[in-house]
């Protein structure tokens, strides 16, 4: 999987599942990485709860995969997002947001140390490629259970990316005060 597949207009619901189980496997890597390194109580709290709700959505991702597996994939062009009111009100963090190929390779950054700062910039992308990847499959599928948890995973990225922008903020103004007053 890569970046392409949000090029696409609508995605089937099992190539959907792959590219977001593999997506959420990269996230949790990440966190799990930044927990062994951080000592910001506010990274290591977001670092545990992605790695707590991704890898339920991962088993549950999984679960769907194979029901999925044997039935009829067909799409529909009928459903919509629901756009968060994040998006809405606070544009200016939504756009220029760009997908990147390291999203969806495992093994990317399992020797990459980071700091807190390029773990909450790159996570501020890694979720948005989700937010645009679960828009693709609300709009393409006919599976009531990949829709629901398409909406989740919209709702619940949009949520994420408000929060790590606002933290991004603050780790770049206390760095900054840190270094003026050294």
């Amino acid at each position: 999987m890569n970046c392409f597949i949000l090029k696409n207009n609508i995605i089937n619901d099992m190539d959907f599942l792959k590219a977001m189980i593999i997506h959420h496997q990269v996230a949790i890597d990440m966190s799990k990485l930044i927990s062994k390194s951080s000592s910001n109580n506010i990274i290591l709290e977001k670092a545990r709860n992605m790695i707590f709700n991704q890898t339920n959505e991962v088993n549950y991702m999984k679960t769907l995969y194979i029901d999925t597996k044997y039935s009829i994939n067909e799409v529909n062009t009928k459903n919509k997002p629901l756009i968060s009111t994040f998006e809405t009100e606070y544009p200016i963090i939504y756009k220029n947001l760009k997908c990147d190929e390291t999203h969806f390779k495992l093994d990317h950054h399992t020797n990459h140390n980071m700091s807190d700062l390029e773990f909450v910039k790159h996570m501020i992308s890694h979720h948005n490629t989700a937010l645009e990847l679960s828009k693709l499959a609300i709009v393409s599928t006919k599976n009531s259970q990949i829709l629901a948890l398409a909406h989740i995973i919209n709702l619940s990225q949009s949520k994420e990316i408000f929060e790590l922008y606002f933290l991004e903020k603050s780790l770049k103004t206390n760095l900054h005060n840190f270094i003026y007053f050294k």
